[in-house]
């Protein structure tokens, strides 16, 4: 048995996602388990549409079993958000492959730049470049072609930069699950405008919250069908009719105000991953701004990536403190399965140790240690605050009586 996990954000689910699965399946795998972002994503955001509708888009159109990547590591950097999910696939039990898309499918020479950027030396000259005035990010390219000698460009590489961190947390949890890289193809990540049938999902966000704008509820499917495959598209209709969604922040932005602006710089050090006075950069924004994008444009620095003040703000907002950010997964919360899906729940639960536990329903919560059952809370939090960017606000406690989907 060759079971696949792939770790995603499906923000939304493109024709582009169902053809990496096709490619996955076609590698060799007899079952996939598609470990995916909860209703936050990581540059900073909400996604789209919330989990449920999201993980039954993946099972309808490849995946056999959808697990949750908490908002811990869905809302995080690069590194952790990777770390969470590789961790997530490698203590699963089951998972022979990690499969990942990249600008490159020299699987040797990302372990190459993964075994460097774990080395110390590389961290010191990253340090350097920060103390001059770079961005992390821009700071950690740098540093890694110093390093290794190997080009800069495949550094900057957003799929590249996310595969050598997959690679990266295989090494950090000495894991036996064997990486696979996939050569991303069509739209370059981050696209906004469509490009035909392998458009981004940035592109199909961009055109959603445009076209429901123009149609809201009586959204026309064709719109849909040439960016989704078709049995995605159905599902978001469906979605859209209920008021679950396109969620857009600025349904939010008020609700966001009102709790940032309650906070204080001490505050700000308590939830978000910011140092060296950001704090009061990022209080102050909100104080002086009438909405979010203008409290974004008046935090933001050179030093800082838009992305990080974004998640700054939104760990901010879900009060997510840095003890809870530094954590490591505790359990598997299944979200949606298929037939074939649910033979995997059968392996999981027989497979020998060490793995984490599995959560398929919700009273399984209550044999969870209490640091478990903390992050648990946590994702039930942001789930009754995601949906006040939803055209119709659902009462709380959605993340305990939402049923799991299956097909």
């Amino acid at each position: 048995m060759d079971v696949y996990a792939v770790i995603a954000e499906f923000n939304p689910f493109t024709k582009a996602h169902e053809r990496v699965l096709s490619k996955i399946r076609s590698a060799g795998a007899s079952h996939i388990i598609a470990i995916m972002s909860g209703d936050y994503v990581q540059r900073g955001t909400f996604a789209v549409f919330d989990k449920y509708v999201r993980a039954k888009c993946a099972l309808a159109c490849g995946a056999d079993l959808v697990v949750e990547l908490p908002v811990i590591w869905s809302l995080a950097t690069a590194e952790r958000f990777a770390f969470g999910g590789a961790a997530i696939a490698d203590l699963s039990g089951i998972v022979s492959h990690l499969a990942f898309g990249a600008e490159t499918d020299d699987i040797e020479l990302l372990k190459r730049a993964a075994a460097t950027a774990l080395d110390p030396g590389t961290d010191a000259l990253v340090r350097e470049y920060v103390k001059n005035g770079s961005t992390y990010p821009q700071a950690q390219q740098a540093a890694m072609a110093d390093a290794t000698g190997i080009d800069a460009d495949i550094f900057r590489a957003p799929n590249n930069i996310l595969a050598i961190e997959y690679l990266k947390a295989l090494i950090r949890l000495r894991s036996a699950v064997a990486p696979v890289v996939l050569k991303r193809e069509g739209q370059a990540h981050g696209e906004t405008l469509p490009d035909g049938q392998y458009s981004s999902a940035s592109a199909v966000r961009a055109k959603l919250l445009a076209d429901y704008g123009k149609y809201g509820p009586q959204f026309p499917r064709e719109e849909l069908t040439e960016m989704m495959p078709s049995a995605a598209a159905d599902i978001v209709l469906e979605a859209i009719r209920e008021g679950r969604g396109p969620a857009d922040p600025i349904y939010a932005d008020r609700a966001m105000l009102a709790v940032l602006r309650r906070l204080t710089p001490s505050d700000y050090l308590k939830y978000c991953d910011v140092s060296e006075g950001l704090e009061n950069r990022l209080y102050r924004a909100v104080c002086d701004a009438a909405d979010m994008q203008s409290a974004l444009a008046l935090a933001q620095t050179g030093r800082y990536t838009n992305s990080r003040i974004r998640r700054a703000y939104m760990t901010a907002y879900l009060g997510i403190n840095k003890d809870l950010m530094q954590r490591s997964p505790q359990y598997i919360r299944v979200l949606g399965f298929t037939k074939q899906g649910r033979q995997l729940l059968s392996y999981m639960h027989d497979a020998p140790a060490p793995k984490l536990p599995c959560v398929v329903r919700n009273s399984d919560l209550d044999d969870l240690p209490s640091a478990a059952r903390e992050i648990a809370e946590v994702d039930s939090r942001a789930r009754d605050l995601y949906s006040l960017a939803c055209r119709s606000v659902r009462p709380c406690g959605t993340n305990e009586t939402d049923g799991i989907v299956v097909l």
